[in-house]
């Protein structure tokens, strides 16, 4: 839950930090700002691991609803108590750790029924690791990403809310679908083929088209009102006359090319690189303890 070294490699202003943190979280305990207290605490316990900021600390997370933290918090206080020969503090983590343990909501995360090599299960940030499948675990009431996967299948992931008092919270992690990474790429592919055609069709006709307008124009200014040689104005109108009719045509299947090649990526189906699970079992349950 938390990373920090022995008091005996806190640097002086490290215990100057600590010290000040664990101060404005009291200070902000004695206002009734919990919720603001705790991050204090939290960062003091970083510093320097004592045992008066963990009994702090996991009162803090009480009194905000973080039933599990707090119960963690506790149980590591008694720890830290037990071993320093402080029997009274460890008296009372305990027995504010028993009461928690009563009230503590709890979630199980089931395996898949086929479980895959390399298989990575995280609860928001948290690994869980495999032998914790299956074990009801204490966790703070609110929402829950639940997350898993493995190399070569589609993710797997779903949000759970977990209420208070007890409750007990399942869910099942469904069998990991095979990834498809190609899943598409035949038809992106045939996509950019026609597209590429439909481009290249309307370079080809807007050319031929330039190219008319430029004979239609050297008729104009050869020949004008003035009969030209024999057969010679007609053969340029004809000349004119036909690539006009050729730019019309391949700029019009160049421009239905590129509708085709549009539409085929756009309807590509997606590759399937994770999915989002909308089917999970929450069932709030009080301990027959509470």
């Amino acid at each position: 839950m938390w990373v920090a070294g022995g008091a005996g490699s806190l640097s002086a202003a490290e215990a100057v930090t600590a010290e000040t943190l664990f101060s404005e979280g009291r200070g902000l305990m004695a206002e009734g700002r919990a919720a603001d207290a705790c991050p204090k605490f939290a960062a003091s316990l970083q510093l320097d691991p004592a045992l008066g900021t963990l009994l702090n600390l996991g009162d803090c997370y009480e009194r905000t609803g973080k039933t599990a933290s707090a119960l963690a918090m506790f149980r590591e206080a008694a720890r830290v108590a037990r071993a320093s020969g402080d029997g009274r503090r460890a008296a009372e983590a305990e027995k504010r750790a028993a009461g928690l343990d009563r009230r503590v909501s709890k979630l199980t995360i089931l395996a898949p029924a086929s479980v895959p090599a390399g298989l990575v299960v995280r609860r928001g940030a948290s690994l869980i690791e495999g032998g914790a499948l299956g074990i009801p675990t204490p966790v703070d009431p609110g929402h829950h990403l639940i997350e898993a996967e493995a190399p070569g299948h589609v993710a797997w992931r779903t949000m759970i809310e977990v209420r208070e008092d007890a409750a007990q919270v399942t869910v099942q992690i469904a069998n990991l679908e095979p990834a498809d990474t190609q899943r598409g790429d035949g038809q992106r592919s045939a996509a950019l083929i026609v597209g590429g055609i439909g481009v290249a069709g309307v370079l080809a006709g807007s050319l031929l088209s330039l190219r008319a307008t430029s004979k239609w124009q050297d008729v104009d200014s050869r020949c004008g009102d003035t009969p030209c040689a024999s057969g010679t104005k007609q053969d340029m109108v004809d000349e004119a006359t036909t690539d006009s009719k050729i730019a019309t045509v391949t700029v019009g299947v160049g421009v239905v090319g590129l509708a085709a090649g549009c539409v085929l990526w756009w309807t590509a189906p997606a590759r399937r690189e994770s999915s989002t699970s909308t089917s999970l079992s929450v069932v709030p349950a009080v301990s027959s303890g509470a």
